[in-house]
């Protein structure tokens, strides 16, 4: 029996030991300096189903924080009254002062719309009338250097129109819906899935428009909806680069 106890514990041992350094570089292989923030908020600045907006919500901000922790050394949600162009940009500063080789990385689940609206080009934050892309595009350039910024996925309706806008704030790529998003957390699953499995951007995009259930939505929807987003910027990127 002892000897068998003995080599139970050397069979331990030797275990131990190998995965030991498996579990380092399991470690050592996510992504450091990488922050992420999103901005979630549909039901402020609706003004019909605010039970599904609220539902939407409340799902987006468990299904960001639950899909990303593995991915990002630090994690930002920003939901209901806290989900303000204010707080927004205050926690910008703050990141990018922690590091300065902070990788930020920004989701926007948010309302939009287009320049032919009576608004115009605008994201719709909380608490306050939305803000002309222009001065949000303005804004992220004096809180934070441009060498900062990672990735934009827009959720927000016309995301496409404020792309140009968003790259010049200094994102090195964003993707934006081309009409009224439809899809909601559908595509935002599909795309984090892919993004924190390494993948690029580009094919986590393209996988989120293959969507099955898109072109269902859409159609339901009406004539303004169209769900597929649009990619600007440096395509190849991914979390684990530096």
């Amino acid at each position: 029996m002892r000897v068998k106890a003995n080599l139970m514990k050397l069979i331990l041992s030797f275990t131990i030991l190998f995965l030991l350094p498996i579990m380092g570089m399991a470690k050592t292989s996510l992504p450091k300096n990488r922050s992420l923030i999103a901005v979630v908020n549909l039901l402020d600045h609706s003004t019909k189903h605010k039970w599904l907006y609220e539902f939407e919500d409340k799902h987006a901000a468990k299904l960001i924080e639950k899909k990303s922790k593995k991915n990002y050394e630090n994690i930002v949600v920003l939901t209901k009254k806290d989900a303000t162009v204010e707080n927004f940009i205050f926690h910008l500063r703050e990141l990018s002062s922690k590091n300065l080789e902070n990788q930020i990385d920004v989701i926007f689940y948010i309302h939009g719309r287009s320049p032919e609206s009576t608004d115009g080009a605008v994201l719709c934050f909380s608490g306050k009338p939305c803000v002309p892309i222009a001065e949000l595009s303005q804004m992220i350039r004096e809180a934070v250097p441009s060498t900062q910024l990672g990735f934009l996925y827009s959720d927000a309706c016309w995301g496409e129109t404020h792309l140009d806008e968003m790259m010049n704030a200094g994102f090195k790529v964003a993707a934006g819906t081309r009409k009224v998003d439809a899809n909601h957390t559908s595509d935002l699953r599909r795309f984090l899935k892919w993004w924190t499995q390494g993948r690029t951007f580009q094919d986590s995009i393209d996988f989120a428009n293959r969507n099955p259930i898109s072109k269902i939505k859409d159609a339901i929807l009406g004539k303004d909806a169209d769900s597929f987003k649009i990619v600007r910027g440096q395509m190849s990127l991914s979390w684990s680069q530096d």
